[in-house]
């Protein structure tokens, strides 16, 4: 489900149930940005992976749970990100 800020995107987290994905941009209207809003679903709800995209350097890509997908992207690395997506959350 669409959310159009970082704390929507919390509530609706906190209210459950949980999504199987979050994908987010590394720049969002808000309080949060796209790599605030990963590190607190990352804190708070680890099961679920979350994919980030962005067309700057801005993104941590050597973080390991996190899978970074670059702007521009086709379909077929979007799916591919969505795939790898789930095998960077902590057990």
């Amino acid at each position: 489900m669409p959310c159009g800020i970082g704390r929507e995107a919390i509530q609706r987290l906190e209210t459950g149930p949980l999504p199987d994905l979050v994908f987010t941009d590394a720049l969002m209207p808000g309080a949060l940005n796209g790599i605030e809003l990963a590190n607190i679903i990352r804190a708070r709800f680890s099961s679920v992976p979350v994919l980030l995209t962005s067309g700057y350097n801005d993104v941590p890509a050597h973080d390991t749970r996190l899978t970074v997908l670059s702007k521009p992207f086709d379909l077929a690395t979007l799916g591919q990100a969505v795939r790898r997506a789930p095998d960077t959350v902590r057990d």
